[in-house]
Order: C-alpha cells, then structure tokens, then sequence
C-alpha cells in the first residue's frame, strides 16, 4: 500500500527550515559582507590617500626648502652686485669675484657661481682686459668660480650668447630654476641644480646675468632613503619633464615619458596651472604602479616642478584585502557554525515530532494501541501537542469502553 505521505512529494520540515533559514542566513551575510567590505575599502582608500598627500606635501616641502636656499642665496648676491655704482669701475671686477668666492667658501654644496654682463655694461673697461687672464678676446665680465674639493678656481665663461642659462634670466622679471644637468668635477660626473637672476641698473634694464649651481647630492640622498609602502620610492621632475632624482640612477637626466605624451601630459599641464596634486596609474613591469605628483615652485619663480611617489598599488591595497580575508573567513564561520546549531535544534524538534507521528501513524495504520500516552518533557508547543494527543486517546477509551 501506497503511505499517502509519498503520493503527497513528503518533505521532512527538518530539510525545509534548514533550507529556508540556510538560504536567508547566506543572503543576509552576504549583503552584510558587501557593506562592510565597501566600507573598509572606502576608508582604507582614503586613508592611503591622505597618507599619500602628507608625504609628498612633506617631502616637496624639504625639497622646496633646500633649493629655496639656493634660491635665496643667489638673490641676495643679486642684490649685492646691484650696488656697485658706489664702487669705482676699476675695482669693481674684484668686488664682484670676491662676492661670487665668498658664496662658495660659505656654502659648501655649491659647486660654482658665475656672472656675464652685456658689453661694458660693469664698468666700460672691456677693452682693457681683452685676452687676459679669466677674459676671453672681447674683455667682457664673465668670471666662473667653481670648487673642485677645497680648491677654488676662476675660469671664463664660454657658449653664452646663445645659451638658456643666460639668455631666459636675461630676459626675465624673476629669477628662474635651471633644469638639473652634469657637472664634471674632480673627474666624477655630478648633478647640479642651478638658478639664475638679471643684473639690473638703477634704471631697471637687465645688464647681465647671476647664478649659482648647488650639488644635487644632498637633495638626492633625502629623497632617495625614502620608502614608500614597502618598496615605493620618490622622484623629482623638473619643470621641462626632465628626472632629477629617481631610484634608477640611469634614467635620471632623462624626460619622463609621461610628461610629454598621452594622459600623464595632460595631467601634468593642468597641475602646472592649477599647482594641484594629481594621480595616475602606470603598468610598470607587469605591475600596477600609483604615480603621485605634487607640484610647487620656489620663490617668485615661474617654474613648476613635481615631487613624485611611485607605489605598487598592490601595496597600497594590502591591508585592506588583509582585512577582506579576515572578514570573509569570519563571515563563513560564522554561517558554519550557525548552521551547525541550527541543524542540532532543528533535528532535536523534529526528533520529538517525529515520535507523535509513529505514534498517530500505529494508531491509525498499526495495531491501534490505545494505550500508548507520549511524554511530555516540556511546557512548549510539543508539549501541548502531546498532551492534547494524550486527552484524544483518553477520550477515545472513554467511547470506546461506553459501547462495549
């Protein structure tokens, strides 16, 4: 015979409320998951990003520092020279050169100063020191200290007409930041970064042009201890794209290519504007690299220049899918071990359903035995199931024995 729990698909209520609760638990933890892990990300996000800023506002700040210095240092040689119509002209070439040695003997990251003025514009003796020592053929003024270790020597000036070192001073109403170069000194190759000023008249015409070159070393060993995350570093760009400092020395002198081509061009002309910090991402050897770049000038200056943070995103990220892992593992825990509990509970209940169903099924397929009372074990809804089964069977005696 055919039980009509078969015909009927019978389900256990065990496998339906582990099921249902199962299924809703998952659901639960999961969108519980999903906003939490967006949260996390978020201010991890932020945090990196804060942190990113303050280290490179930092450290642009040191750097701005140190060639503000530079900067400073050659403004007030500027200012000193301006003064030299209350020296007689024939004394005036030696005040000069005393001022442009002094600056090397009191500064000792400098590594050369040097003036050029116009054609008689100093002193209207150019004839008279035409081939001598320190001149070239025309007599002009333009003397070029330079310290190699303790020593410090005068040469002429040469290739100067048409050079950028003088001829963008000459020409502008601040002074200006030269773009890093080599320097040959004591037969080892050094990088110097150098500023310029126009020498002008009590009238406000430009006669000629100062500047000064500071070693690049002090400069590039701050920047160059700096980690970032684990093996991130910094670099400095200067404001025609050329590397001034980067962890690989061998491409230091050289443009960045993002500076003059694609999106990082683009970024880069509107920082320049707007002196606002800006990112970008770059696949660098197979891996996502963060490019961060803070601009600043120095002084009254016009040029921009940018210090950089190059980072492994997957560095930026890893506490953050730290975190994520730490969160999904406890998230599955928890569903396990709920679950778990919820499949004890729920067997135990149907356990003591499962004992009024043989006993109903006996009496309504088996030998009837109505003598059979469940024990009630609690005052819960089984409990009053059970005991209203008992008060049945009772009363069913009861009509049982009153038609005998």
């Amino acid at each position: 015979m055919t039980s009509s729990s078969s015909k009927l698909g019978f389900k256990s209520i065990r496998t339906q409320l582990v099921a249902t609760i199962a299924v809703i638990l998952a659901l639960l933890l999961a969108v519980c998951a999903f906003f939490i892990l967006s949260r996390v990300s978020s201010s991890f996000r932020t945090v990196s990003n804060n942190y990113l800023h303050e280290m490179a506002s930092y450290y642009a700040e040191s750097t701005k520092a140190i060639v503000a210095h530079e900067y400073a240092t050659c403004a007030a040689l500027r200012t000193s020279i301006e003064q030299i119509d209350d020296v007689p002209p024939e004394n005036r070439r030696d005040f000069v050169n005393n001022v442009l040695k002094q600056a090397l003997v009191d500064n000792e990251t400098f590594v050369d100063t040097w003036v050029v003025y116009e054609p008689n514009a100093l002193d209207g003796l150019d004839a008279r020191y035409a081939n001598t020592e320190n001149h070239d053929a025309t007599g002009r003024f333009i003397p070029y200290w330079t310290r190699v270790g303790s020593q410090i020597d005068c040469t002429p000036l040469t290739d100067y007409e048409e050079g950028s070192w003088y001829v963008n001073p000459l020409n502008s109403k601040t002074g200006i930041l030269i773009d890093p170069n080599p320097y040959e000194v004591g037969g080892k190759t050094i990088w110097v970064c150098g500023v310029a000023f126009p020498i002008r008249n009590k009238q406000g015409k430009a006669i000629g042009v100062i500047g000064l070159d500071m070693s690049l070393d002090t400069l590039s060993t701050l920047l160059k201890q700096v980690k970032v995350y684990n093996t991130g570093y910094l670099s400095l760009v200067s404001d025609s794209g050329l590397l001034a400092v980067d962890a690989d020395s061998s491409t230091e002198g050289t443009i960045l290519q993002d500076f003059t081509a694609g999106r990082g061009a683009e970024l880069f002309r509107s920082s320049r504007s707007s002196l606002k910090p800006f990112g970008m991402h770059k696949i660098v050897d197979g891996v996502d690299q963060l490019r961060y770049y803070q601009p600043f000038t120095v002084e009254d200056a016009q040029q921009v220049w940018f210090l950089g943070m190059n980072v492994a995103e997957k560095e930026i990220t890893a506490e953050a899918r730290l975190i994520f892992t730490f969160v999904v593992i406890a998230f599955i825990f928890t569903a396990l071990v709920t679950l778990f509990v919820l499949i004890v509970v729920v067997s135990g209940v149907v356990k003591e359903l499962n004992k009024g169903v043989d006993a109903m099924q006996n009496i309504a397929q088996g030998d009837g035995d109505l003598t059979l009372r469940m024990a009630i074990k609690s005052e819960n809804e089984l409990g009053k199931m059970y005991k209203f089964f008992n008060l049945t069977i009772e009363k069913i005696q009861e009509i049982g024995r009153a038609h005998v």
